[in-house]
């Protein structure tokens, strides 16, 4: 938490801002980093992290607010994390010299892989990248702004070092997330939220935490005595389709005629699955559309239910990462549906996703930031093969697709190379945000209160 959310945040902002201690015998018009001592630059700057606020889903807890305006009040290390691991590669090309915008993108794609968090953990591969991005990174860091010259000494602190350890030490201690301090802070916050005797309140929290660690041990050793330590809370109306997959409301209350399209992709996925339907129901293919979905990282997709609302008030959450024929990715949902897909004996349904696909990314963004900057363009909508039904979960996780900002590019080549297009921007850490309870990106929405029904 504190290396990658506060100390290196904390120090590339003052470089790239030109606020660092700068010694006698240096001169700071020599640093040719600091392209936002223009209070102008850094205005706009801060303009566009505020802007990207409507594209990021609710399950990216506190959106990142404008920094300009903001750095000095409060600025929250997951503000910091998405602004730098998530926004960086997008807001700062064409912003900073190029070679120091590929050495801060192989910082970025590095704690990217090392953030990863399943119930195996960073990946072997992964891991190897990661540690091959990092050091590459602090090598580069000390030949660009270091210089070898003693009166910039300051600029190597430890925490830039410390990502050659990263890599070496996931292997002895396990995947970097769980070793944040979120976990700890998250169970101070609990514990002193228990405190129901002021006049004693450390040893009021001293036994609330003995109990705590009590009940743990109990639930260890008999896990029969919480039988619901496995099982996904679901809402009422929910549909739960296996594997930590689960439709949500908004659902029709009834089955619904689909628009040409629509209707004509759904019946070739019919036929090219051989499903025994009725012939009526082929000539006009009708479903129940359900407008959300549960993953097993914790995150909340949506669908088209969230256009009803006006952009300033919404936090978009439709844009999803998925496997496609043994690749990456994106789509923009459209909606989910239920169906019989082969001959179960249990009669259950399975859950499908009519999608639209976008382009894949750019691939010479794609080699130049080391793989973290997915630039890609939203496909013309008329383009029948741009509409897909995919398995419900062959969807990985919720993304945020943002539209790139040129104004203050000023390369006309580059400008006119990201006109139009959008960048993905993943969520760091979900899994363990999920884990401690964070927001899903459900914004309080049980499907009542959008008009759905109660017979899921």
């Amino acid at each position: 938490m504190h290396l990658a959310g506060i100390q290196n945040p904390d120090l590339y902002v003052a470089l790239w801002r030109g606020t660092l201690q700068c010694s006698p015998s240096d001169n700071i018009a020599t640093w040719d980093w600091a392209v936002f001592r223009s209070p102008r630059v850094w205005q706009a700057h801060g303009d566009i992290v505020a802007a990207t606020r409507p594209y990021l889903p609710g399950s990216f807890d506190r959106p990142p607010r404008n920094i300009a305006e903001k750095l000095t009040s409060g600025y929250k290390a997951v503000e910091f994390m998405t602004y730098l691991y998530g926004l960086g590669p997008a807001i700062l090309l064409g912003v900073l010299p190029f070679r120091f915008w590929r050495n801060i993108c192989k910082l970025i794609q590095g704690i990217r892989l090392m953030n990863q968090y399943e119930s195996e953990g960073v990946s072997a591969a992964d891991l190897a990248e990661a540690h091959q991005l990092l050091v590459e990174f602090v090598v580069e860091f000390e030949d660009l702004y270091y210089q070898g010259k003693a009166s910039r000494l300051h600029f190597c602190r430890q925490s830039v070092h410390a990502h050659v350890h990263l890599g070496p030490e996931t292997e002895n201690t396990g995947p970097y997330p769980i070793k944040s301090q979120w976990p700890i802070e998250r169970t101070i916050g609990i514990l002193g939220s228990q405190i129901r005797q002021p006049s004693k309140p450390f040893a009021n929290m001293a036994q609330r935490a003995i109990r705590r660690c009590q009940v743990n041990a109990l639930k260890h050793m008999f896990p029969d005595i919480d039988p619901d330590i496995d099982r996904p809370l679901l809402p009422r109306g929910a549909y739960d389709i296996g594997d930590g997959y689960a439709l949500l409301r908004y659902a029709d209350r009834n089955d619904i005629r689909l628009a040409n399209r629509e209707a004509g992709v759904l019946r070739d996925f019919v036929r090219t699955r051989g499903l025994d339907v009725h012939p009526d129901w082929l000539a006009q293919p009708t479903v129940r559309r359900w407008a959300r979905i549960q993953l097993p990282n914790g995150q909340i997709a949506r669908a088209w239910k969230e256009l009803e609302k006006p952009l300033d008030m919404s936090r978009y959450s439709r844009m999803v990462k998925v496997v496609c024929d043994d690749r990456i990715e994106i789509a923009e949902v459209q909606f989910y549906f239920l169906l019989k897909a082969g001959q179960d004996e249990d009669d259950r349904q399975h859950g499908f996703a009519m999608v639209s696909m976008w382009s894949p990314p750019d691939p010479q963004l794609l080699e130049w930031s080391s793989k973290c900057l997915w630039s890609c363009l939203p496909l013309p909508k008329e383009d029948d093969r741009l509409l897909r039904i995919i398995s419900a979960k062959n969807i990985i996780a919720a993304v945020g697709m943002v539209p790139h900002s040129v104004d203050i590019i000023e390369d006309p080549e580059l400008r006119n190379r990201l006109r139009g297009r959008w960048y993905m921007v993943p969520h760091l850490g979900q899994k363990l945000s999920s884990m401690a309870g964070a927001p899903n990106g459900d914004e309080g929405n049980n499907g009542a209160d959008d008009g759905g029904n109660d017979d899921g």
